[in-house]
């Protein structure tokens, strides 16, 4: 498996396609397929197994997962993934802090 961080970026991509309207992307747009977002937030979670366990690549990883998450929160708030897509964050948000408290110390 390729490492999280360029994973990452392409879920970022793909969350983005789904802002734009359905013609100009074909099956990612979210007025054409909700399912991606759903889709999406399934794989981000994925992925944070994965950079939970390769804490080389992690802290790249979530800085990715932080901006497409929160573009699920804020866009996408009655797609069934938005619940997840918060609790991701908060996990996000404390392995990002745990990261900085052991760099300090």
């Amino acid at each position: 498996m390729p490492s999280p961080a360029p994973v990452a970026l392409i879920l970022l991509f793909t969350i983005a396609t789904t802002l734009l309207p359905g013609p100009d992307v074909a099956g990612y747009s979210h007025p054409v397929n909700p399912a991606t977002i759903d889709s999406v937030v399934e794989k981000a979670s994925l992925l944070l197994d994965v950079a939970r366990s390769k804490p080389k690549g992690m802290m790249e990883a979530l800085e990715t997962l932080r901006p497409t998450l929160e573009l699920v929160v804020r866009f996408f708030p009655s797609a069934e993934g938005h619940r997840q897509a918060l609790q991701l964050l908060e996990q996000i948000e404390m392995l990002q802090r745990h990261q900085i408290n052991c760099k300090k110390g």
